[in-house]
């Protein structure tokens, strides 16, 4: 099962990914929040193609950013 989160009328919701389409969710919270809980919400609505889908970050409240600077060594000579 693949839960991402996206935008509708300028708010982040959840959603399944099923086949090519994302089928809203029944849940007030975001990632951190639903991993907490534990339990898969119910669905919502009809599903909305992928092609229409405007993505937003999986995890919105992160409590870490780890970063790698891969070109480093080409800067700093």
């Amino acid at each position: 099962m693949k839960i991402a989160q996206f935008y509708e009328d300028n708010s982040i919701r959840m959603g399944l990914i099923h086949g090519d389409g994302l089928i809203p969710v029944t849940f007030d919270g975001d990632m951190v929040d639903l991993i907490k809980c534990g339990e898969l919400p119910g669905t919502q609505g009809k599903s909305i193609s992928l092609d229409h889908v405007k993505w937003a970050p999986a995890v919105t409240r992160a409590t870490k950013i780890i970063a790698l600077g891969l070109n480093y060594k080409d800067h700093a000579q």
